[in-house]
């Protein structure tokens, strides 16, 4: 990890602090971010009763009769500054999930196509070329905003959001793509879809990704999909399949 500028540590409310980090949505950035929250989570008997981390920032809560905003932000500070010297670097998981773009999945390949220009084997060339970043979790219960999309691949939100986006839908919006996680309201344009269930509450970990880890799609045919959709409809797709 190349050396990153010290965070501010400022007060958020009477029992919370927000650790900012300079304030773009930038891959390497966001693993100091993760990083540093990895090495909080370690550290319980800071008094810290949660961590939040997000695209360029962590919101640490912490029990005031344990510590303070004082002596908390002076232990932060002590563990990024041993974290940035040591180069410490604890990765994330590598998933690989496959993806079926067939029409009946990539309902807006066409729109895509249009504004970017690129035909619809370039998009999906373009979309599986690469791994992308969990920057952080929500919107939905474990829907991870990964990026970033390559620059020709960019392109808006739907003007009309649909009103329901079955789950598995795979999304682009901005410079990020994302799979929904459930049936939602949404207006990602849909490339398109996954069997692989990213959340799934009958799970030890309902969340399969974390911030931190590294995505690539790979793309399959109908045939594919529907065998591992199969599989995990009966219970006997293994997660760890999935591992890069």
């Amino acid at each position: 990890m190349n050396e990153t500028r010290k965070p501010d540590i400022l007060p958020f409310g009477d029992h919370a602090l927000l650790i900012n980090f300079s304030q773009e949505i930038d891959p390497e950035i966001n693993r100091s971010v993760h990083i540093l929250a990895r090495e909080l989570k370690e550290q319980r008997k800071l008094g810290i009763t949660s961590i939040v981390p997000a695209y360029c920032s962590i919101t640490v809560e912490y029990d005031i009769n344990l510590t303070s905003f004082t002596e908390l932000s002076r232990e932060i500070l002590g563990l990024f500054d041993k974290n940035n010297s040591q180069n410490s670097v604890k990765e994330g998981l590598r998933w690989k999930i496959p993806v079926c773009y067939d029409s009946r999945f990539g309902l807006d390949l066409k729109a895509v196509a249009k504004y970017t220009g690129l035909n619809e084997k370039e998009i999906i060339a373009l979309h599986t070329s690469m791994d992308f970043q969990v920057f952080m979790l929500g919107f939905l219960p474990g829907f991870a905003y990964l990026g970033k999309l390559p620059a020709k691949l960019q392109c808006p939100r739907k003007e009309n959001p649909r009103l329901k986006v079955a789950k598995g839908s795979v999304g682009i919006a901005g410079f990020q793509t994302g799979i929904y996680t459930l049936d939602a309201p949404g207006g990602w344009q849909i490339l398109g879809k996954t069997p692989v269930l990213p959340f799934d509450p009958e799970r030890k970990n309902p969340f399969l990704f974390s911030p931190g880890d590294n995505v690539r799609f790979h793309p399959v045919p109908v045939s594919v999909f529907k065998k591992i959709e199969m599989s995990v409809h009966i219970g006997n797709f293994k997660t760890t399949s999935l591992h890069g």
